[in-house]
């Protein structure tokens, strides 16, 4: 029995000898390990967080110069007469995700010929604040009389203020559209009736003759139209255009509509015959027979179709669609959408957003955009529906997601659970070395080996 425990204590003892420098490299090489690996797993969580937020970006970040763009580079007018007008239009993109303030104006040799702004009021200089999307911007250049033939250069510029600031400092980023004018003594005014379209319509109903008159010249023309209605050869009413005449710009065209009110129309069949003149000059005339029809024996009808919702990284989602008219009556449609997100209770209800609207024919099929709001991440619940008039087409619903943004790799996420490990192994490790008594790593003395002692027994034996 003493033998045993005399022999066990410098096994022991062995096992308790100061740590040698291997040891005390080991140690460091796995406390570096665990320091490495804990500042992954918080980067790389940190990043799994960040990523797991809303696709909505933080609203008051400085957008920078990618930002915002503008469309197309040049504008370049040939043949351009003295005297004439010429419309173009620019488009501003604003890519950041809050609304930026733009400025628009016009610069160099002859800036002052070009006026920007809305269709109807263009201005010299154009301020506006643009949400997320993009704008149109028209672009009205005037040539005076009493220019010479030649080459002339301007520019539009558009100004993006990045700050918001009250004192307006900060950073600005300007965008500029080459305007290249170039004019000659020849001047053309030439343009083509190219369409006539008159759709069946009910009695009290206005009747709208439209009339697509293209300008092919180089100087901007004044169009005019007069509408002769017959009935079993016999006119029943003339209609004109009013005095303030549309213009069509060069190389455009543009469609001229008459209202032919039918108060005092009878059921049956009508011939439209409309004549129309620009500059002054008779381009023809066209004929086209329309049905008359009582109240209420038309049929209205819309049909929706090819749903789809895009969206790109931190911008808002853009349907599109199409609608197709499948009734009898033409008129103006508009598109509608109502978004509802499916991950709440209470499914919170986005406001309403529509299209821009447009004219459809009947049995025609034409493509609409709808930009949505800006969006959380999630699921969304998509409600669509189409107006003509006083006629709402049966709505039909879809579902889309919205995206974050990409979350880490696989690997690098076991890279971090192996990190947090061993992070977990050294702070254990420390632990249990904290735990053990002082004298624990210092050489103990050994105990002097002991004679074997005969047991008194033996010795009676």
């Amino acid at each position: 029995m003493f033998k045993n425990s005399v022999v066990d204590t410098p096994v022991r003892a062995r096992h308790l000898q100061p740590p040698t420098s291997s040891s005390r490299y080991r140690r460091a090489l796995r406390v570096c390990f665990a320091l490495t690996a804990a500042w992954s797993t918080v980067g790389i969580f940190g990043a799994e967080v960040a990523t797991a937020s809303p696709a909505k970006p933080e609203t008051n970040a400085s957008p920078d110069v990618s930002s915002f763009g503008v469309s197309p580079a040049t504008i370049d007018i040939s043949d351009a007469g003295r005297g004439g007008s010429f419309a173009s239009e620019i488009i501003v993109f604003n890519r950041a995700t809050k609304t930026v303030q733009f400025t628009v104006a016009s610069i160099g040799q002859v800036g002052d010929w070009i006026r920007v702004g809305p269709e109807a009021t263009p201005v010299k200089q154009y301020t506006f604040a643009s949400e997320p999307g993009r704008t149109l911007v028209n672009i009205a250049i005037d040539v005076p009389t009493d220019s010479p033939n030649g080459t002339y250069e301007a520019a539009v510029t558009v100004t993006a203020q990045t700050s918001a600031a009250a004192d307006k400092s900060g950073v600005s980023v300007s965008f500029e559209t080459r305007v290249t004018i170039r004019v000659s003594g020849a001047q053309r005014a030439t343009a083509v009736f190219s369409n006539l379209s008159v759709a069946a319509s009910e009695i009290g109903r206005p009747t709208e003759i439209r009339a697509t008159i293209a300008n092919t010249g180089n100087v901007s023309l004044p169009l005019g139209l007069e509408a002769r209605v017959f009935r079993s050869k016999t006119l029943v009413q003339t209609l004109t255009t009013p005095e303030q005449q549309q213009i069509a710009p060069p190389g455009r065209s543009v469609d001229v509509i008459l209202q032919w009110p039918t108060i005092d129309a009878l059921p049956g069949d009508y011939t439209i015959d409309v004549a129309a003149t620009a500059g002054g000059q008779s381009l023809g005339s066209k004929q086209q027979t329309v049905r008359v029809e009582a109240p209420g024996k038309l049929v209205r009808s819309l049909k929706i179709t090819n749903l789809e919702v895009t969206q790109q990284t931190n911008s808002r989602p853009v349907l599109r669609g199409t609608v197709t008219n499948t009734g009898d009556i033409a008129g103006r449609t508009t598109a509608r959408a109502t978004v509802t997100s499916t991950k709440s209770k209470n499914g919170a209800t986005e406001s309403p957003t529509s299209s821009e609207s447009f004219y459809i024919a009947p049995g025609e099929s034409l493509p609409f955009v709808v930009t949505l709001p800006l969006l959380e991440a999630g699921g969304y619940e998509l409600k669509v529906d189409a107006e003509l008039e006083d006629y709402r087409a049966p709505s039909v619903i879809t579902t889309f997601v919205v995206s974050g943004e990409k979350k880490s790799a696989p690997v690098l996420t076991m890279i971090a659970a192996v990190g947090l490990l061993g992070l977990m192994f050294t702070v254990r490790r420390g632990r249990r070395r904290r735990q053990l008594p002082r004298s624990f790593g210092r050489p103990q003395p050994t105990a002097p080996e002991q004679p074997d002692r005969v047991l008194a027994s033996s010795r009676s034996l």
